[in-house]
């Protein structure tokens, strides 16, 4: 993987000192999930900012870009609110609504191509790319003193490089000779393994709450991925080269 990323980036620098290119910056809404081994998990609503450089093709429709952003990337588990009865004095207990967020904080690197006017819509485009990831940082480290310790993985256990794919589809607009905008909608499915954790024998349940507690169980490994789907608006300048003979 580090030497397509090489690869893919060194055609970048070729194609940009030969032509003319657009850069620029875009943002907005995360939905993340993943992919877990056992249990549901919800959607994590969250935020990326992305910076971009692309080719201007001089012949055809076909592009190449590159672009780094920073994505929090994962998935939540929400419940609702309900009474317990506590089975030795025979009283409800109200449970209150709680909301867990397992959060992976990344920065990507992702090179790749984008064909534009696709079936003849003029300004639409659709994009294939593959990307990088390094995780800075995560919410685990509270998560696993949350009172439900064995349903959490553990920071220990992240993999901080990570790398998927990138597909995108949307609309880039022209609002002036060399100023444009850009609405996309793309999705990043990953390939590696976001987290993974071996089998752990003999550990304890600690929760008043779980009809388990104090019970001694056997955790099966946990194998997590992400998925998010992000839509983004933007603006790009144009840095226009013309050959004089």
């Amino acid at each position: 993987m580090k030497f397509l990323n090489i690869l893919f980036i060194t055609l970048c620098a070729l194609q940009l000192s030969a032509q003319s290119y657009v850069f620029g910056v875009k943002g907005g809404l995360s939905v993340g999930n993943q992919r877990w081994n056992e249990g549901e998990r919800n959607l994590l609503y969250k935020y990326h900012g992305i910076g971009f450089v692309e080719t201007v093709p001089t012949n055809g429709k076909l592009s190449v870009f590159a672009q780094a952003g920073y994505h929090i990337r994962g998935s939540a588990i929400r419940t609702r609110p309900y009474k317990w009865i506590d089975p030795n004095t025979f009283t409800a207990v109200d449970i209150p609504a709680t909301l867990t967020e397992f959060q992976f904080k990344n920065v990507a690197l992702t090179v790749g191509v984008k064909q534009k006017d696709i079936l003849n819509i003029k300004n639409a485009f659709y994009g294939l790319g593959i990307r990088g990831e390094y995780t800075i940082g995560t919410s685990l480290g509270n998560a696993q003193y949350a009172g439900y310790y064995i349903q959490y993985p553990v920071p220990e256990n992240v993999k901080h490089f990570n790398y998927g794919l990138y597909l995108s589809g949307g609309l880039d607009f022209p609002l002036s000779e060399f100023i444009g905008g850009i609405l996309e909608l793309s999705i990043s499915p990953d390939i590696s393994r976001q987290y993974f954790s071996p089998e752990i024998r003999n550990v304890i349940i600690r929760n008043e709450y779980d009809e388990r507690n104090g019970q001694t169980v056997t955790l099966p490994s946990q194998t997590i991925r992400n998925v998010s789907v992000e839509l983004s608006l933007g603006i790009h300048f144009l840095r226009k080269i013309i050959y004089v003979e």
